[in-house]
């Protein structure tokens, strides 16, 4: 209904890096059931870095060392030169098929996966006895990723 669409799409700044395109026109979300704040637990983080839910109400730097860490719920807002420490909100994105504008050097066309450094993502799925190999998303340019989590398989 219009009035869905006016309380999804009503063109306020909630992160300059992340829009959506339809046809000619970009539009910014806002929508609170797309845009999740979170509290940021001990460690920090930075934009554009994988998180997952590490307590009520609270994200930390997901990883594929575990299967806890690697239970993913989405990317952190704004580019790497975003600072979230801890104890602050951090805007955490969540829809699978998304872009995420504000990563570098990734190659088109290529799979990313999350990797065992907190937070990052890899093009090599990790190896070696109790990794998770989860897929994060696909490289639509060098500097954004569409946005499809999969759980390939625990090692």
């Amino acid at each position: 209904t219009a009035a869905n669409l006016s309380r999804l799409f009503d063109g306020s700044n909630v992160d300059d890096l992340h829009s959506h395109t339809f046809g000619s026109a970009s539009i910014l979300l806002t929508n609170p059931d797309i845009v999740h704040t979170f509290s940021v637990a001990a460690s920090g983080l930075t934009g554009s870095q994988i998180v997952y839910l590490s307590g009520s109400n609270s994200v930390s730097l997901a990883g594929s060392n575990n299967m806890t860490t690697a239970r993913i719920i989405g990317i952190a807002s704004g580019s790497t030169s975003v600072t979230y420490s801890s104890g602050s909100i951090a805007k955490i994105y969540t829809i699978y098929g998304d872009i995420f504008n504000g990563f570098s050097g990734l190659m088109p066309g290529n799979v990313y996966y999350l990797s065992s450094t907190l937070g990052a993502i890899t093009p090599t799925p990790p190896t070696g006895g109790g990794k998770t190999v989860v897929q994060i998303g696909i490289a639509k340019s060098p500097t954004e990723l569409v946005f499809q989590p999969l759980v390939i398989v625990k090692m």
